[in-house]
């Protein structure tokens, strides 16, 4: 388990270089844009249906890949279809560059009506170093919002950053220390909700999960994380 202070004595240790890391690399990263392609569908032929909300940051966008079919919503819909034999409607509602707190903002001006809300969130509030006691209270408001009328809430984890190849090192590894820490905070609100949890996915972050960024998944990456998600799902009871 990762403390926090562990990660305050090496960020500040580190403080000038990590900054200047950070500078040129937000200087340099390549800016993906979102994917194109409709922000909703159906797979699946079974019954019951499920209707499927999946709200986050860039990768509920799609960035990494040319068209929705290709992101995470979509992905992980067509592996639930074929996993529980059910039909899956999902929409997507992503913002590239959000934090927790705007999607919780956006779901208290649109209560979901949705069966599953899947939360995919915590890069951005990883980078922009939220506050630990920020990123717990807005989540416990995010969980509330999205369990709307009895909605079964998911939490996906936090990506693994210390493997971003757009991230020079000592950065990268902060950040993976630091998402590692709102992981935490995920995991303990999931056990203290019920009807909610926490999806630790893990898939070998390999060159080919990468897009062209080395920030977000590509299309195999997508697909990997989604079959991952989809798994834990099922054993989890949620379909």
């Amino acid at each position: 388990m990762v403390s926090i202070k562990r990660f305050w004595i090496a960020f500040l240790a580190l403080l000038p270089l990590v900054v200047v890391q950070a500078l040129y690399t937000r200087r340099k990263t390549l800016r993906l844009p979102d994917a194109e392609g409709p922000s909703s569908g159906t797979t699946g032929s079974g019954e019951p249906a499920l209707r499927m909300l999946v709200a986050g940051e860039s990768t509920t966008a799609g960035v990494g890949v040319a068209h929705s079919d290709q992101a995470l919503p979509c992905q992980l819909a067509r592996a639930l279809a074929q996993q529980s034999d059910r039909t899956i409607h999902w929409h997507a509602d992503g913002v590239t560059g959000c934090r927790l707190a705007d999607v919780e903002e956006r779901l208290h001006r649109h209560p979901p009506q949705a069966d599953l809300v899947v939360i995919v969130s915590g890069v951005n509030d990883t980078t922009g170093l939220t506050p630990l006691a920020r990123w717990r209270s807005t989540l416990e408001n995010t969980v509330r919002l999205a369990a709307h009328k009895g909605a079964r809430v998911v939490l996906l984890a936090v990506p693994p950053m210390e493997h971003f190849a757009a991230l020079p090192r000592p950065l990268r590894t902060l950040m993976g220390l630091r998402a590692a820490l709102l992981n935490q905070v995920l995991h303990r609100i999931a056990d203290t909700h019920r009807g909610c949890d926490f999806i630790d996915w893990r898939i070998p972050v390999t060159p080919e999960h990468l897009a062209s960024d080395g920030y977000h998944p590509s299309a195999s990456g997508y697909q990997a994380i989604a079959r991952d998600c989809a798994h834990r799902m099922m054993a989890h009871g949620i379909l």
